[in-house]
């Protein structure tokens, strides 16, 4: 059978060929001359719990339930549902050669639902018998003779559903989500395996966590698998931006903004990226005394801010007169919380809600009489906004509103601001607690640049460095989990996955599994050495995979690696005696109480 043709002859495409899944019930209700209200409501129920009424799938429907469908068509329909779930294409992940047997029963419950007279008894027709045998041998599962009986064995057996955690019987694992989420999926994986459930009030959580099934849903299924009501809260922040939309309102500003973040385009900014890091170890060298400590991650948020603002602006957010410089910290103080159930909605005038619109206000302000300034200018300083100010769609030749540029501008500000400063923090201090790592950056440093201010163009020679950071990014990835809505039903490691469920994959976990990683919580950056063997697909994903794959990444890894070089050829900083940081997780993992250190002055000669 030639797929494609016969999916056109069909009136199926890639947006409805999930409503394909009810060709079979339709056949069963028209198969004693009309489709009685009962039937077709159970249908329909069918259609929507499923999921399967995507794209034109709903018209499609309508069609089939309003005018029957011929004989050769059904037969084309059943022969095409067969073929995609032996190729494993598209709908066969949701409906498996395994599930063929389940959709009979869903044919069997369409034929009982009339409720034979006046809706009194359960009764199948002796056309409808025959419409069953059909669907039976079509799917080739089984006859007139033992469609019952495969019916009858299904409905006996007891459903199969995802381990999980019990809970409470009133929140699910509400507490632990609010209290311990990291505890809790690692207690997940260690306990439950590859799928498990997650319950929560009003839906249900699946956390994935096998690098395949992450493969399954990031790459291979994504369009079934979208942001969807998981990002309802962070479009209170951003908007309709980058990194809350989907499909064909994602797809124009990933094609916009790409080119700013290729390598050529950001690597002028290199040379800011290592003065402002350079100014930061200057005012260490000046304020800290010769015993003193500091709260390391502190500092690294105020230069990567100051890095951020610049690359976006080309704005100092350090300087006292600019508002907001005071408004970004308020900002990612309230996005930190955007995982709580808790948090009571933004409409609701708490003091930290008030707070949090004041800052949103500034930066509003600030980005519209930026971009006004620059479109009666004809000089544009080279930055972010610059960039997209003037930048089209290369398919349709539309540039973005304003409206779209503060959304991509809060989004980047925020985003390559809290990621980049929490991975240099893990980073110091993974090389205060292993030395030996630290010294063999110290003599790639001393090799490759000796004693100099590193340039991007340097970069590409650092190469134990790039491990040293891909490995902190494996134990400390960059986002720790990620929500998916379900549109459609599926089926994951041999598990129903309903429709409209919500989908962790959670790099935290998959970088820590056994079965994957060899000591995976040890501290090993030969893990990634040039002749070690790469990772399966899916095995380490710390900017995420597949379409939405981070659009910064080769910015995130210049900056870090910069910085990172411009400070160890100034100092080593040492963690503080006794000190132990604690997990927090929010939109990243960070350390709760800060990261307290020690600096150790190099001398001018080493």
């Amino acid at each position: 059978m030639n797929i494609s043709a016969t999916m056109r002859e069909l009136g199926i495409d890639k947006e409805n060929f999930r409503t394909l899944g009810l060709l079979p019930l339709v056949f069963v209700a028209w198969a004693d001359g009309t489709v009685q209200r009962a039937e077709g409501a159970l249908i329909r129920r069918v259609a929507r719990d499923k999921g399967w009424l995507v794209g034109k799938g709903e018209s499609l429907l309508d069609r089939w339930l309003e005018e029957e469908p011929d004989t050769e068509y059904v037969r084309k329909g059943l022969g095409l549902l067969k073929v995609l779930t032996e190729a494993r294409h598209g709908l066969g992940n949701a409906i498996t050669a395994e599930t063929l047997s389940n959709l009979l029963v869903l044919c069997k419950d369409v034929a009982e639902s009339a409720g034979g007279l006046w809706g009194l008894t359960e009764s199948v027709s002796p056309e409808e018998e025959q419409a069953l045998a059909v669907i039976a041998e079509e799917f080739g599962i089984g006859d007139a003779k033992t469609w019952r009986r495969i019916v009858d064995d299904l409905e006996a057996a007891p459903a199969r559903s995802a381990p999980g955690p019990k809970g409470s019987a009133l929140v699910g694992e509400l507490r632990a989500v609010v209290n311990d989420p990291i505890g809790l999926l690692m207690r997940c994986l260690n306990e439950h395996g590859d799928v498990v459930r997650i319950r929560m009030p009003g839906i249900e959580w699946f956390l994935i966590s096998h690098p395949d099934h992450v493969k399954h849903v990031l790459i291979d299924h994504a369009r079934n698998y979208v942001r969807g009501r998981s990002s309802d809260r962070a479009r209170v922040l951003v908007g309709d931006s980058i990194v809350t939309t989907d499909g064909e309102e994602w797809r124009p500003l990933r094609r916009i903004a790409q080119p700013a973040f290729h390598r050529q385009s950001i690597a002028s900014m290199g040379e800011m990226m290592t003065r402002y890091t350079t100014d930061m170890v200057d005012q260490w060298a000046r304020r800290v005394e010769p015993s003193g400590t500091f709260d390391l991650a502190t500092e690294i948020q105020q230069v990567t801010l100051r890095i951020i603002g610049q690359a976006l602006f080309s704005v100092d957010l350090q300087d006292d007169a600019n508002a907001i410089g005071d408004a970004v910290p308020v900002a990612l103080e309230w996005a930190a919380g955007l995982t709580n159930p808790f948090r009571l909605p933004s409409s609701i005038p708490t003091p930290s809600n008030r707070r949090f619109a004041r800052a949103m206000k500034v930066f509003e302000t600030f980005v519209f009489e930026t971009l006004a300034a620059r479109q009666e200018s004809e000089e544009h300083p080279h930055d972010l906004m610059s960039m997209l100010l003037d930048a089209v769609d290369p398919d349709t030749g539309e540039g973005l509103s304003h409206v779209q540029i503060r959304n991509e501008m809060l989004t980047y500000l925020l985003a390559g601001h809290e990621t980049s400063a929490n991975t240099l923090v893990w980073l110091f201090y993974l090389l205060s607690r292993h030395p030996g790592i630290a010294r063999r950056i110290d003599d790639e440093l001393r090799r490759e640049l000796g004693g100099a201010v590193p340039t991007a163009g340097q970069l590409d020679r650092l190469v134990y460095l790039e491990q040293v950071l891909l490995e902190t990014m494996r134990l400390y990835p960059v986002a720790y989990m990620v929500l998916r809505e379900v549109v459609s039903e599926d089926r994951i490691g041999g598990f129903t996955i309903p429709a409209k469920a919500w989908v962790m994959v959670a790099p935290y976990v998959t970088h820590r599994r056994p079965d994957v990683w060899e000591n995976p919580e040890g501290f090993d950056p030969d893990r990634f050495a040039p002749d070690a063997p790469d990772p399966s697909p899916c095995a380490y994903f710390p900017f995420l995979a597949g379409l939405h794959k981070c659009v910064g990444q080769s910015l995130a890894m210049m900056e870090m690696k910069l910085i990172a070089a411009t400070m160890m050829q100034r100092c080593w900083l040492d963690l503080t005696p006794g000190f132990d940081p604690e997990l927090e997780a929010g939109l990243t993992i960070r350390p709760k109480n800060g990261m307290m250190v020690r600096p150790r002055w190099r001398d001018a000669t080493t």
